[in-house]
C-alpha cells in the first residue's frame, strides 16, 4: 500500500526528489511525531506514559540517524568533487 499521498499531501513524489529532501521530508515527519509523542505523556495515564516516552525517544534517535547520514551524503559530495572535475 503506497501511503506517500497521506504522508506528502503536496504533488512532489520520490521519483522527483533528491536524496537530501527525501532524507529532508523524514526529518520533518520524525520531529512531527516525536512533539506528538511529547504532548501525549503529558496527556496519558501512567502505564501509556512509559510507551509514549519509548515512542518519543525512538523518534530522537532516528532524528540523530537521519541527521548523520545528511552530513555523511555532505561529505561524500565533497570529497567526489573533485573527481567530478
Amino acid at each position: 500500500m503506497n501511503t506517500m499521498g497521506k504522508l506528502m499531501p503536496h504533488e512532489t513524489t520520490l521519483s522527483n526528489m533528491s536524496v537530501d529532501e527525501i532524507l529532508m521530508e523524514a526529518l520533518r515527519h520524525e520531529r512531527t511525531l516525536m512533539a506528538f509523542y511529547n504532548e501525549a505523556m503529558q496527556q496519558v495515564g501512567p502505564d501509556a506514559r512509559l510507551l509514549m516516552a519509548h515512542l518519543h525517544a525512538q523518534h530522537g534517535e532516528r532524528i540523530v540517524q537521519l541527521e548523520k547520514l545528511l552530513e555523511e551524503i555532505s561529505d561524500l559530495r565533497e570529497l567526489a568533487a573533485p573527481i567530478a572535475d
